[in-house]
């Protein structure tokens, strides 16, 4: 999968996974400001939490 980086992450920035079907990417929502983004995030950058 290849396409344009839309916003870089810092760590621990909280996304919510949309779709997780694929082995090596998650499709997350992010809330940037009062703007939502969607987009592909590589597995490896993510790592679930317990709330």
């Amino acid at each position: 999968m290849q396409g344009d980086v839309l916003v870089k992450l810092e760590k621990y920035t909280p996304v919510i996974v949309i779709d997780k079907s694929d082995r090596k990417w998650l499709y997350v929502q992010l809330s940037f400001g009062e703007q939502k983004i969607y987009g592909w995030v590589n597995r490896s950058y993510i790592k679930a939490i317990n709330h």
